[in-house]
């Protein structure tokens, strides 16, 4: 019986053990934003936190996570709306940093392909800038420039990036004028190489997202591994870190763009849990609402 009870726990050790990353979650120097706790609506999971107000009010996670780009990163959280008659929405995401800890944003790596060109004219305190003529120019919404841009993506996460284009047309001279939001901030010499990115300033916002019952609730649960998934695409439940990610933090926003709750609204979050485990394991449940 006793060699095998220690068979039993040689074999025990040896197995991978889910490491859970967050700490010292119940209090409240641990979060940021929205930081109010309580615990009477708590389902023993943990401490509760109710959001409300205007979209997007966040509860963000104040410590960066290291990333392993040979681990996945397990992330659970729940949802649940106050009221039935005055429904939440929500959307579960994390902010990802770079080796410098800078925010990695969809600006900084959502590339719009086809919109390769160089730099005719850029200069600092500007609200227009000159690029080579891009083909179909006009198929380019939303967007912003990116400078420096490399064919082979050895740029990204680039953070040379202007301010949003507000609009575009051809020159006298056959190139493209584009008026900015607001002035550049830097000069940029001319054959400098450009690309069109997505203009968005948010990190990774959407693991989970849509209306949220009351009761019950939702109780999402998103797996995330090695970088190679570019915003834009078509994503899944096995989500992949952006070009760059060497940290990480979850948060939570209130509300959704397209289902903003009616005020009055609240939305309780608790039964917060990253883990971090080996890649081959398996997580049932992968994907919220």
């Amino acid at each position: 019986m006793t060699s095998l009870l220690l068979l039993v726990l040689l074999l025990a050790a040896l197995v991978p053990q889910a490491a859970e990353l967050l700490t010292e979650t119940d209090n409240p120097a641990s979060w940021q934003g929205m930081v109010k706790l309580v615990p009477e609506s708590a389902r023993g999971r943990g401490p509760c936190f109710v959001l409300c107000g205007k979209y997007p009010t966040p509860l963000v996670y104040r410590k960066l996570i290291p990333v392993d780009p040979a681990k996945t990163y397990v992330l659970k959280v729940s949802f649940r709306s106050v009221s039935e008659e005055l429904p939440a929405s929500a959307y579960l995401g994390v902010e990802i940093y770079d080796a410098q800890k800078r925010l990695i944003a969809i600006r900084n790596v959502w590339v719009k392909s086809g919109s390769d060109s160089e730099v005719v004219s850029a200069r600092a305190g500007e609200k227009f800038l000159t690029l080579g003529m891009i083909p179909d120019f006009a198929k380019f919404k939303s967007c912003v420039v990116a400078f420096g841009a490399k064919k082979d993506g050895s740029d990204l996460p680039n953070y040379e990036i202007s301010p949003r284009c507000q609009t575009m047309k051809p020159d006298e001279n056959g190139n493209l004028r584009i008026e900015l939001k607001k002035p550049l901030e830097k000069s940029y010499p001319a054959g400098t190489p450009t690309r069109f990115h997505a203009y968005y300033p948010h990190s990774m916002y959407d693991l989970a997202a849509g209306w949220v019952p009351a009761g019950q609730g939702c109780d999402p649960v998103v797996r995330l591994h090695s970088e190679g998934h570019e915003p834009g695409g078509t994503g899944g439940k096995a989500r992949k870190f952006w070009k760059g990610t060497k940290y990480f933090r979850p948060y939570v926003w209130f509300g959704n763009w397209n289902r903003i709750p009616k005020p009055g609204a609240k939305l309780l979050v608790d039964s917060w849990s990253v883990t971090e485990i080996a890649s081959a394991e398996k997580t049932p449940g992968e994907r919220g609402k």
